[in-house]
């Protein structure tokens, strides 16, 4: 019987070479990198989000602070509905407005939302938000005439 290579029957094979790698070889690289990579940009877009996360939250607290030391520098006004005078950089709104309730004269303090005669302390509440982003974060001032 004759052998397809030419060798006689019984006789040692060649070696074969191997000068590159087989298609499974490359398949499997290409899979392990392509995990790799997918991991690294989800991790990338982790980072990005969070990092523009806490940007929008330093804004609206720089923002906020800044308000409330407006509110706070503002004239006393007795039996104030608003305050306009102390106004929001654009990209800021107070969604549901500004509370302003009034102090009854007793102790421990309550506060009316009708003011009768005012007895020099009012309440302001509101709620700040940055439109970009939708963050939130709620107001107390509480102003005195003297």
């Amino acid at each position: 019987m004759t052998r397809l290579d030419g060798a006689a029957p019984g006789a040692a094979r060649a070696e074969r070479r191997s000068d590159g790698f087989t298609l499974v070889e490359i398949l499997m690289a290409v899979a392990l990198l392509g995990i790799a990579v997918i991991g690294i940009f989800s991790s990338l877009a982790t980072f990005l989000r969070v990092g523009g996360e806490a940007r929008s939250i330093a804004n609206v607290d720089q923002t906020a602070r800044v308000y409330t030391e407006g509110l706070t520098a503002a004239t006393y006004v007795n039996c104030a509905t608003s305050y306009p005078s102390v106004t929001l950089p654009s990209g800021y709104t107070l969604p549901s407005g500004s509370t302003i309730t009034y102090w009854n004269g007793d102790n421990p303090a309550t506060f009316a939302s009708t003011c009768t005669s005012d007895k020099g302390v009012q309440r302001i509440s509101a709620t700040l938000r940055e439109s970009a982003s939708g963050e939130d974060v709620a107001l107390i001032v509480t102003k005195n005439s003297g």
